[in-house]
């Protein structure tokens, strides 16, 4: 429309904002989280009552220790009624035999008494896998991240016990300007300058995530570390910067 004469003209229509390009860095920089390689929750896998537990928040295991230790008084007692099914069972079998050899048996009584064998052995092992249940262990070397067993307490079936995560392989995620894949390709180095502990840490590109964001024009790169430092801890965060990238370094 037509202004009145002698008033100023509208300023002109600002255009929307577009969504930079280079969202989560500074200075040629990309944000990077660092991410434990293992994490994991073990469940119960059966209803009990926690007898024990031998882990608390932030404490480290060896691969294979004991963290949750479950009451088992009734499987441990069906485990050996188990048990000594097979002693007789095994018995029956031996005694059949020996009719045999001695043509006093007959090839039916001998088979169903090395059937009867076979389950009592298959319940046994039954028996054993449900009472080694019973003792929740480390799949490998970690540390607690966070108990829900208390002792004394009951829990069904699925219900999570310690969430666990393994600190000692890390892996590192980049958020970077899509542009910047023309020159960042799986192989490529990075260095990571980390927030909370002031120091670098080096590794390479893995991986490329095949999405990138419409909005941020940003994409995930996802990376290896080239060595271990035991004071890097899952969700650290910092800055990435890739050497050698001309394109990475001259933006701004």
């Amino acid at each position: 429309p037509s202004c009145p004469r002698g008033a100023p003209p509208p300023p002109p229509t600002a255009a929307p904002p577009r969504a930079a390009a280079t969202a989560g860095r500074v200075g040629g920089s990309a944000h990077a989280v660092l991410l434990a390689e293992r994490s994991t929750t073990l469940s119960s896998r059966s209803a009990a009552t926690v007898a024990r537990v031998h882990v608390r928040e932030g404490g480290r295991f060896a691969a294979g220790a004991v963290l949750v230790e479950l009451e088992c008084g009734e499987l441990d007692a069906l485990l050996r009624q188990a048990r000594a099914r097979v002693t007789a069972r095994k018995a029956t079998v031996d005694a059949q035999r020996q009719l045999a050899r001695l043509n006093a048996g007959t090839p039916v009584e001998l088979a169903q008494a090395e059937g009867a064998l076979i389950e009592a052995e298959a319940d046994r092992d039954l028996r054993a896998q449900q009472r080694a249940q019973c003792v929740v262990r480390a799949p490998w070397a970690g540390a607690a991240v966070r108990v829900h067993a208390r002792a004394h307490a009951q829990v069904q079936t699925g219900e999570r016990l310690v969430e666990i995560v393994g600190n000692d392989r890390m892996r590192a995620e980049i958020v970077v300007p899509s542009r910047w894949l023309s020159a960042l390709k799986p192989g490529a180095p990075f260095e990571i300058r980390v927030d909370e502990l002031g120091i670098a840490v080096a590794g390479r590109i893995e991986s490329v995530v095949p999405r990138i964001d419409p909005v941020n024009r940003t994409v995930v790169l996802r990376g290896v570390l080239n060595a271990h430092s035991p004071a890097l801890i899952s969700g650290m965060s910092g800055a990435a910067r890739f050497p050698g990238c001309a394109i990475c370094a001259g933006a701004r």
